[in-house]
């Protein structure tokens, strides 16, 4: 059986690198190939910045790579339209996940990594690592996934996945579900909305209770209940817990639709401390590749 792949894309910046960083870590995964893949424009040959020596470039990064992980590292230059290409390339069945940073861009801005990077997010047939613009600097060791539910099957099908990071990582799984209450009439504020609340918050701690039971994992997990809007209660759980990544899915997409993500997941990736791996429906086949090592 083919070993899986980790595909890498690149626009020659640091800041595009600063996915590299996480490889090291990410090496308890198990055995897997890692590709750094560069698309050259078109008409990069028409442009000032064009020789800029790409296979040196990538040759540099590939051999520090191996260096430093024992991984078997590729590179690849292709020509096309970046996010297209990149998006070509994770249709290949041994790709078991991209890793990615977003708003990447070289001082000539060869490509930009944002919009590149978004669109792969977007429509990426496999499971998506992103390094955000505010979690870059050094890899941690990943002592704590955070995995946000809100009680429905496209939610949980980010579990089986967190489950696998946890296991090969050693990191303690943290399941939260945010609670925001129906608006109750004015008529009935006070000792009703409190009641209201504790019912919301005991419904959603038996649901979090199950959903660990039904991991049956050695790995700690634990549970946490909070009251407010998605997207701001897990950023405060990064924060604040803190955790060092977060696994999520997002909404699945087919045809001119498919670049669509939802908010949360939106405004996650815009500001999270924590690298955020997306998921879409399916993504758990690409993913357990990794099982496989």
């Amino acid at each position: 059986m083919r070993k899986p792949t980790v595909l890498v894309p690149l626009d020659g910046s640091p800041l595009s690198e600063a996915s590299l960083y996480y490889l090291p870590a990410l090496r308890r995964l198990g055995r897997f190939n890692v590709e750094l893949l560069h698309v050259e424009e078109p008409d990069a040959e028409a442009r000032p910045d064009a020789p800029w020596g790409v296979e040196p470039y990538l040759e540099e990064k590939a051999s520090a790579l191996r260096e430093a992980t024992g991984l078997e590292v590729r590179v690849a230059h292709p020509r096309g339209i970046p996010y297209a290409v990149v998006l070509a390339e994770a249709e290949r069945p041994d790709v078991a996940m991209v890793l990615t940073t977003t708003r990447g861009r070289g001082g000539l801005e060869r490509w930009r990594m944002g919009s590149v990077a978004d669109k792969v997010i977007r429509g990426a047939p496999c499971p998506v690592f992103v390094v955000g613009p505010s979690s870059r600097g050094a890899p941690p060791a990943f002592e704590r996934i955070l995995v946000p539910l809100d009680g429905s099957k496209l939610a949980e099908e980010a579990l089986p996945v967190a489950k696998l990071l946890a296991e090969a990582l050693g990191a303690t799984l943290r399941l939260v579900r945010a609670v925001t209450p129906r608006t109750v009439p004015d008529e009935l504020a006070g000792s009703v909305t409190a009641d209201v609340i504790e019912s919301y918050e005991l419904v959603a701690e038996e649901y979090l209770q199950e959903a660990r039971l039904e991991l049956e994992t050695r790995q700690p997990v634990e549970v946490r209940v909070v009251l407010g809007p998605g997207a701001e209660v897990i950023l405060t759980e990064v924060r604040e817990a803190p955790c060092d990544l977060v696994v999520m899915t997002s909404h699945g997409r087919h045809g001119f639709v498919r670049f669509a993500l939802g908010s949360v997941t939106e405004r996650v990736l815009a500001a999270s401390a924590a690298p955020v791996l997306v998921l879409k429906p399916g993504h758990w086949e690409r993913f357990r590749l990794f099982q496989a090592t």
